[in-house]
């Protein structure tokens, strides 16, 4: 889920870069499964960018299973 994308400059015109901000939501049947999906998902995702929030593994009763949530701020290079 793509919340937001800023392009970036820098005063010295090197190559421009791209802000985005994704969220992330981890669904599994399990509370340990869904702390180690979401464990996952941030040792990959911490290559590129860092983590805003996190959240859970809470159960959501409609779904019937845990969920993580987590915002990152991402940035990738033009």
């Amino acid at each position: 889920q793509e919340i937001a994308t800023v392009p970036l400059a820098s005063m010295a015109d090197r190559p421009g870069m791209d802000r985005f901000r994704p969220t992330v939501k981890v669904y599994a049947e399990d509370e340990g499964a869904c702390r180690q999906i979401a464990g996952v998902v941030r040792d990959t995702l911490e290559i590129a960018g860092h983590g805003v929030v996190s959240d859970g593994p809470e159960f959501d009763e409609m779904a019937k299973l845990y969920v993580h949530l987590s915002d990152w701020h991402l940035h990738e290079s033009r």
